[in-house]
Order: structure tokens, then sequence, then C-alpha cells
């Protein structure tokens, strides 16, 4: 007795996972990656960064935002490109 519809195994991978092949790929060719994809950081949270996170639970900010990010901080990388390299990021 099949316990799955058929159906079911269909269903992708979430692509989060799909990028590590690639990175341990990246790893081998090239050397060390900062890994910012799934799971645990490979380096200590700043004290800064986690007061910041602290803050952000005590106002009850625990939602997730817009999948394209936070639209301030699209602005301010979209400034800080064409200030810093010249190029034009759209933040829109």
């Amino acid at each position: 007795m099949n316990l799955f519809a058929e159906r079911n195994s269909r269903i992708d991978s979430e692509n989060a996972f799909k990028v590590g092949p690639h990175i341990v790929r990246v790893e081998k060719q090239n050397g060390e990656v900062i890994k910012l994809n799934l799971g645990e950081p490979d380096f200590a949270v700043p004290s800064h960064i986690k007061d910041e996170i602290k803050h952000q639970l005590d106002l009850d900010n625990t939602k997730y935002c817009d999948p394209k990010g936070l639209f301030s901080l699209r602005e301010a990388c979209s400034a800080a490109s064409r200030r810093n390299c010249q190029f034009y990021l759209y933040s829109g």
C-alpha cells in the first residue's frame, strides 16, 4: 500500500537547498566561501546586530517582510551602488 499520493513525487526541493552543491563546487575550485544561504552562520554574530535583533523583537517585528526585502534598504543599496560603484540598481 502506497502511503503517499503520486503527485507528491512531483514536489521539488526548496530552491534554497539547491545552492548547496554549487557552494561546495566553488569552495573546491576557489577556496573559502562566506555562506549566506540557509543554516547556521559560519561566523559570530556581532553584538550590535544581536542588540538590534532584540530591539526588533521587543517591537513585535516578527513577520516576514516583502520577498524583495525592505524598500528602505533597497533604496539605500541603490544609492550606495550609484555613489560608490557608479552603477544603478533599481530599488522598485
